[in-house]
Formats: structure tokens, sequence, C-alpha cells
């Protein structure tokens, strides 16, 4: 934890992913507590998301390697009760990406859906003609 300048506190935060699989998601819950254990603050960070974008979408943690980030808490802290603060984190939910395996029913369901209406999964009706359009005077 740092305390910044303005009295607001930064957690930083060090995933390890030493699995063999991707992690597409990792969502944690950060809490800071004082010393009697009572929660001061909260926020929920993504430590890991399906792909990497603005606004702290992170990415894909890869078998063997580590992400470092800062979590920034609105609440200010003053710099005595600074040394009483401490963090806790909760993994609140995890998603593992295990590679084709997981795909073979969607692109079987696909697959029989192209022999089905064609080449196209979204052209259903085949070879029909127009109606003609009838006016009434």
């Amino acid at each position: 934890m740092i305390l910044e300048r303005n009295g607001r506190v930064r957690t930083t935060v060090n995933v390890i992913n030493n699995g063999e699989e991707v992690v597409s998601l990792l969502a944690l819950r950060i809490v800071i507590l004082n010393a009697h254990d009572e929660i001061l603050t909260e926020s929920n960070e993504w430590a890991a998301t399906p792909f990497a974008a603005e606004h702290d979408w992170r990415g894909p943690i890869m078998p063997g390697s580590q992400r470092h980030f800062a979590s920034s808490h609105s609440r200010t802290f003053s710099v005595s009760s600074f040394n009483e603060l401490k963090t806790e984190v909760e993994i609140t939910d995890i998603r593992i990406w295990n590679g084709k395996k997981d795909t073979t029913l969607i692109e079987s369901k696909v697959s029989s859906v192209k022999k089905r209406f064609g080449s196209h999964p979204t052209q259903l009706v085949e070879n029909r003609q127009p109606l003609p359009l009838q006016r009434s005077m």
C-alpha cells in the first residue's frame, strides 16, 4: 500500500499465473481495513480480461507470466492512521481458457447450420420469389 500526497491510498497488486492455461478473466475485491478490522473502503478490479483495452481492461494473463497494477481508492487517510491500515484481496471470479477443445461443440453447431441453410447461416429461406404487389384503386 502506498499513501499518495493527497491522502489517498493506492494498493499495488501482483498476480502470477503459475498454471498451464490462460487466465482470461480474474476479478478481485480489494478491501482496506483499519486496526480493528473495520472496512474503510473497497473496490472491484479486473486483474485479467479477455482482451486488452482502455479503462482497466488489462487483457489475459498468459501461463508463466505475472501482472502488476495499482488500484487507487477515493477515500483519503491521514498519515498517522496509514500504518494501521491493511489490505485484503479476494478473488470474486476467475475464468480459464483451455484453448480449442472448448470450441468443439460450437463448431459442430455452426457446421450443422451451414449444412441445413447453406453457406451463410442467416440465409433461412432459399430460392423464394418475392410476392407480387397488389394495388387497390
